[in-house]
């Protein structure tokens, strides 16, 4: 269900609209100690090392929530806080909240679920709600296996503000689209989801409500960073993505801007726009620029876009306006892969849109997938030599993990490549440290994918003339040293094979911790 403003009139309730009484309410972003094991390119027991970015999902809710009620609101990143189950279980102690929320993605189910039990544990009566891209696939799992009072699907801002109010009340209704209660079920249709029309009615992210110098990036120039969404949704229909929602739903430049504003207002000086296609709309896109230029914003920012949409006019004002990275998805050098994934881009897209960026100055990071449908090991060597052919300043490369609400995995499934849905086994029973049991191995085993990655990470990172001129481009020494980690953790993983012995032999690697964070994990962000 798409919802603008004014149709939020629909939904007019008195017990909705304004709480009983003043609640307690807190949004819990859990640890990532225990996640899900999945053969990414960057991978270490710390993930700090190579980076920790703000959740926007917790920040957006709250701030829509403190904007709106009375109701007192707290953010709690058990990531950047490196929180252990006690110490979880102390904060909730503290605030005594009233209503618990947690943020759950699948690479990191397991930890979202123990926040669920400690605060049962710490307070029975706590009404504990789940959202976040995990719901979007598993509401109902989620609601039969997790513990949980209700679940929000979709966009959480109003349904979080309205589960609040309605609690205070004590009122469990059931009508409202994307939140769902343990008494009523799952509503099915477009019921199930919510999707908020008019991004420019919710309020920005309120930084302050989390330790926001505390972020930082492994490929930033500054030490200080943070991030933020000026779009949601998604056009394309790649096979090994889930997104809930098709189409692209866009804040205008001037509030995107504004934010920009508070943000620098902040001393931060380098923001990573999450978008998954920032340049959809070239007007946006260069009014948007052109407002940078005008108002004096001085930060370094980066983005996400498609090789498909790269143009030399938006690149120049990309430039213009301090862009200093583009993150692109380009996953294979083989045209024939790229057309099986669906992607709808060429390695002709990808050769020209990475030359244009450095033509201005504009640093690159580029994603590749290994395994993917039909590859054989050839298939995956052009990938490599594809990759440095177009010689961007970071690679990342992963075993492409079928992810469940994906063409990819459905396919898996139905051909057998993958013998049984281990990810609903997963989202109903989690453990600690999932090992993924099976990837798309038609032509090559788990060791063999692994082996490749590694030949892959090796290849491009450990070459005399890339390691020098990321030392010229090196800015401070606090980017060196973050380089340094990065380095120091790909030599341990790359060659020296830390961590294969789990990835091969699940028993023996329960006892491993590891993070799937959405810094290092390309396709996390997506999933």
């Amino acid at each position: 269900m798409l919802l603008k403003a004014e149709n939020l009139l629909n939904f007019r309730d008195p017990r909705l609209e304004r709480g009983a009484r003043t609640m307690r309410a807190m949004l819990l972003f859990p640890p990532d100690t225990h996640a899900v094991r999945a053969m990414y390119t960057f991978q270490d027991n710390d993930n700090t090392s190579i980076g920790v970015k703000p959740p926007l999902g917790p920040m957006f809710v709250a701030a829509y929530l403190k904007e709106n009620s009375p109701h007192e609101v707290k953010i709690v990143d058990c990531q950047v806080l490196r929180l252990n189950e006690e110490q979880i279980k102390q904060q909730i102690r503290d605030f005594k909240p009233d209503v618990v929320g947690v943020c759950a993605w699948t690479d990191f189910w397991y930890d979202a679920w123990r926040c669920i039990q400690l605060a049962k544990e710490v307070d029975p009566k706590i009404h504990v709600t789940v959202g976040g891209p995990h719901i979007g696939i598993y509401s109902q799992v989620t609601l039969e296996h997790s513990g949980c009072d209700s679940v929000i699907v979709g966009d959480g801002e109003v349904p979080f503000y309205w589960l609040v109010n309605a609690l205070s009340h004590d009122y469990k209704p059931s009508h409202l689209p994307g939140l769902h209660f343990n008494e009523h079920g799952v509503k099915q249709g477009g019921q199930e989801f919510y999707i908020h029309g008019d991004l420019d009615t919710l309020p920005f992210p309120d930084r302050t409500m989390l330790p926001y110098k505390r972020y930082h990036s492994v490929v930033a120039r500054n030490d200080l960073v943070t991030t933020m969404i000026t779009s949601r949704g998604c056009p394309y229909k790649c096979t090994f993505c889930k997104l809930a929602f098709q189409k692209t739903l866009s804040r205008s430049a001037n509030d995107v801007l504004n934010e920009m504003e508070r943000i620098a207002e902040l001393g931060i000086r380098e923001i990573e726009v999450y978008d998954d296609t920032f340049t959809w709309s070239k007007k946006r896109l260069i009014d948007i620029c052109k407002g940078i230029v005008e108002r004096g914003l001085d930060f370094d920012w980066a983005i996400r876009d498609r090789v498909s949409s790269a143009t030399p006019e938006a690149m120049e004002w990309l430039a213009k306006a301090g862009c200093r990275r583009i993150h692109f998805g380009v996953e294979s050098g083989s045209n024939k892969t790229l057309e099986t994934i669906k992607k709808a881009i060429n390695t002709e897209q990808a050769i020209e849109a990475v030359a244009l960026a450095k033509k201005h100055g504009i640093q690159v990071l580029t994603y590749f997938m290994l395994g993917l449908p039909g590859e054989t090991v050839e298939d995956m060597r052009e990938t490599i030599r594809f990759a440095k052919k177009l010689d961007p300043d970071y690679a990342t490369f992963s075993v492409t993990v079928p992810y469940a609400g994906t063409e990819i995995y459905t396919d898996a499934l139905a051909k057998k490549v993958i013998p049984y849905d281990y990810w609903l086994d997963f989202a109903k029973q989690p453990t600690p440290n999932f090992v993924v049991p099976y990837f798309w191995e038609e032509h090559l085993n788990k060791e063999q994918l692994l082996k490749i990655r590694d030949e892959a990470t090796r290849s491009f990172y450990f070459r005399p003339k890339y390691i020098m001129k990321q030392l010229r481009q090196s800015a401070s020494v606090g980017e060196v040293r973050r380089k340094a980690a990065m380095a120091y953790g790909l030599f341990q993983a790359s060659v020296l094979g830390r961590g294969h012995r789990e990835y091969i032999d699940p028993v023996s690697g329960g006892a491993t911790t590891g993070f799937a964070n959405n810094a290092a994990n390309p396709r996390s962000v997506r999933q």
